[in-house]
């Protein structure tokens, strides 16, 4: 008597026995030459910055993460993996009209492909989008306007990116009216996409309206927003939209891992710091000297004032007085402040506003005859020119205050900054003085 399988298991048999031969006449015959488009990649990497804000590199007052030349070594470290990469950025990226050149050129040699528009990109909005076009970037907005790209579908290896712009030209628009622009445009593009990515620089608030307006629908689509989500630790998930967390000042690198399984796409987000110890690539390093080449040959040093044209009080006047603080102060960190930036060929404006005593109260790039320069005495006790014994007390600032070390050690140039502590580092008195807020 014969046995006859289960009509299950017949079933099951033939339908892995066409699976079996499918794929081997795809091995054979190669993609899309059975009339069915395949994927050719089932994983996307998508990197991601923000408001780097014309920072070249960090402040080397301290051990900061970024710098563009170290940012790209970590994006070649990722290229290295194999998965196909996409690179993007949504906006606030020059700083300063100055930059936009070096910011460019250092973005183009990274590898963007895709930008938005945010603060000074904004305002400088046509020399910008015609800089980027010179460079192979594409700039997103939906306000449209001559060489700005209107919502569109990338592909990238197989996979389909709906990119979609929202920059600061969009401000004076209500949040409302600004909701339902980008939903008309997600809408249009989630049908022939795998992914939808919203370059944002509208804020929290809107960036959550908008995904609240998102919220229903399959295709999973991804806020990189600005600044303001620097302080997510988690991304934010309102229904299928994801909002980011997101750097500042180019100190970290977004990464979102794509994976497209069986027809779903699923998105994971973290961000990676550009750390201290990565070496900097060397073709984005020369732009960046360059560019500070350029700055500093165009601040050649002023000539000394007359003594009495000058109220900068250099510590050389204080020395007759007050020799053991000076001492002391040769020993710290303050007195070399200008001498660090000639070491690292950054003796320019926008750093010796904050290192130079000089700078910041003459607007005169100090000259080789300013030995004293740096963070000196008045900085901290000014108003203090020409004072008598008699009439100290009323005329110098005993103490500063952390009002004004906080106008150079921001959040921003030294996270870490702690009054107390660094009222302490640079003690030059002997009794104990009174921590002033």
């Amino acid at each position: 008597m014969t046995r006859v399988a289960p009509r299950w298991r017949r079933a099951t048999a033939s339908l892995i026995g066409l699976v079996v031969i499918c794929l081997a006449a795809c091995l054979l015959l190669g993609p899309g030459k059975l009339g069915v488009a395949l994927p050719t990649s089932a994983h996307l990497v998508v990197l991601y910055t923000n408001d780097t804000r014309g920072e070249l590199d960090p402040c080397e007052c301290s051990e900061l993460t970024g710098g563009l030349a170290r940012r790209a070594t970590l994006v070649e470290q990722i290229r290295a993996e194999g998965f196909p990469v996409l690179l993007v950025d949504s906006g606030d990226i020059v700083g300063r009209p100055a930059k936009l050149q070096p910011m460019l050129d250092a973005m183009q040699r990274i590898g963007y492909q895709h930008v938005g528009l945010g603060g000074v990109d904004g305002l400088l909005r046509d020399a910008f989008v015609r800089a980027a076009a010179e460079r192979g970037l594409t700039v997103h907005s939906l306000a449209m306007g001559e060489g700005v790209a209107p919502p569109d579908v990338v592909v990238v290896e197989g996979f389909r990116v709906g990119i979609v712009g929202v920059g600061s030209d969009h401000l004076g628009l209500p949040a409302s009216k600004v909701c339902a622009r980008v939903s008309t445009a997600v809408a249009d593009l989630e049908s022939r996409a795998d992914l939808v990515l919203i370059l944002s620089q509208m804020g929290r608030k809107i960036d959550r309206a908008i995904a609240s307006r998102l919220s229903r629908g399959s295709t999973p689509v991804v806020v990189v927003g600005n600044r303001v989500w620097h302080d997510l630790v988690e991304p934010e998930n309102i229904g299928r939209v994801i909002i980011v967390p997101t750097g500042y000042l180019g100190r970290w690198l977004g990464r979102l891992d794509v994976t497209r399984l069986m027809g779903a796409t699923r998105v994971e987000a973290k961000l990676i710091p550009v750390a201290p110890t990565l070496k900097q690539q060397p073709d984005v390093q020369r732009i960046v000297k360059a560019y500070y080449d350029r700055e500093r040959a165009a601040a050649k040093p002023a000539p000394v004032p007359t003594k009495a044209a000058t109220l900068t009080g250099d510590p050389s006047d204080c020395i007759q007085c007050h020799r053991t603080q000076f001492d002391t102060w040769l020993t710290q960190k303050h007195s070399r402040a200008v001498a660090t930036l000639v070491a690292k060929d950054k003796a320019i404006p926008e750093c010796l506003m904050c290192h130079s005593q000089v700078y910041r109260q003459e607007r005169r790039v100090p000259s080789s005859e300013d030995i004293d320069d740096g963070v000196g005495c008045l900085v901290c006790h000014s108003p203090a020119v020409g004072h008598t014994g008699e009439e100290r007390p009323f005329s110098v600032r005993r103490a500063a205050g952390q009002a004004q070390c906080i106008q150079c050690h921001t959040p921003e140039r030294d996270p870490d900054f702690d009054y107390a502590a660094a009222l302490e580092r640079i003690r030059h008195w002997d009794e104990p003085v009174a921590i002033a807020r």
